[in-house]
C-alpha cells in the first residue's frame, strides 16, 4: 500500500496490522502524528517501510525485531525520540536503514554488528553522542554511511578500514578528534566521497588513486593528497 504525498493527516490505525499479506507500506511526506501503532509489528511479511516526512514521535519499539523479512526502513524527518539501545531489528534482513532527522538519543549499540544485511546507514540530525563502536567496522555489506549532525566524540576506529565496500563515508558536525589513521582510508577502495569538516581531526589523507570526489573542509584538520 502506497499513499504518499497524499496529505493524510492523523494517527496511524492500529488496525493497520489486519493487513497482514501487506509486503509494502509508504506513507511518507503525510501529516501523520502519534506513535507507530502496534498493528504494524503484525504484518511479518513486510519487506517495505516508508513513514518518512512526516510527525511521528515517541520511541521505536523492539517489536520491529517481528518484522524478519523487512529490508528497507525509512522513518527520517519525523520527531522520534528515545534510545535505539537495546537496537530494534536484530532479527531483520534490513540492507536500508534510514532515521535521520528526528531527535534520537543515545550511542550505537555494539550489537549493531547483528544488522548483517546493512547496505545504507543513516543516522544524521539527531542526537546521538559517544564514540563509533569498533563493532560498526563489521558489517562488511556497508557501501553508505552517515552520522553527521550528531554528538558523536572521540578518535575513529581503525576497524573502518574493514567496510572495503563503503561508497559514501559523511561524518561532519560532530565532536571527533585526534590524529586521522594513516592506515585507514587506503583500505576503502571503493571509497568516493567522504566529509569530514567541523570536526578536530589532525593528519593527513593519503588518496593515492585520486578517487576521492569530494572531501570536506576541517576544522584545525590538514589534508594531502597525493
Amino acid at each position: 500500500m502506497i499513499r504518499n504525498n497524499a496529505n493524510l493527516s492523523g494517527t496511524i490505525p492500529d488496525s493497520i496490522g489486519h493487513l497482514v499479506e501487506l509486503r509494502q507500506l509508504g506513507l511518507y511526506n503525510n501529516s501523520l502524528t502519534g506513535s507507530l501503532p502496534n498493528g504494524i509489528y503484525s504484518l511479518t511479511h513486510l519487506r517495505y517501510l516508508n513513514l518518512s516526512g512526516n510527525h511521528l514521535s515517541g520511541p521505536l519499539s523492539n517489536k520491529f525485531d517481528h518484522l524478519t523479512n523487512l529490508e528497507k526502513l525509512m522513518l527520517d524527518n519525523n520527531r522520534l525520540t528515545g534510545s535505539l539501545v537495546p537496537l530494534p531489528l536484530r532479527n531483520t534482513k534490513v540492507k536500508v536503514l534510514s532515521l535521520s532527522r528526528n531527535m534520537f538519543r543515545s550511542f550505537i549499540d555494539p550489537n549493531i554488528r547483528y544488522l548483517s544485511s546493512l547496505e545504507y546507514l543513516y543516522l544524521d540530525d539527531n542526537e546521538f553522542e559517544g564514540v563509533i563502536p569498533i563493532e560498526l567496522g563489521f558489517i562488511q555489506q556497508l557501501k553508505s554511511l552517515s552520522l553527521s549532525s550528531n554528538n558523536f566524540s572521540g578518535l575513529l576506529p581503525t576497524t573502518l578500514g574493514n567496510l572495503t565496500n563503503l561508497e559514501y563515508l559523511n561524518l561532519a558536525a560532530n565532536k571527533f578528534e585526534g590524529q586521522l589513521p594513516k592506515e585507514l582510508f587506503g583500505k576503502l577502495e571503493a571509497l568516493r566521497t567522504l566529509h569530514l569538516d567541523d570536526n578536530d581531526f589532525t593528519g593527513e589523507i593519503y588518496d593515492q588513486t585520486n578517487r576521492l570526489s569530494y572531501i570536506g573542509k576541517c576544522t584545525s584538520f590538514h589534508h594531502s593528497l597525493h
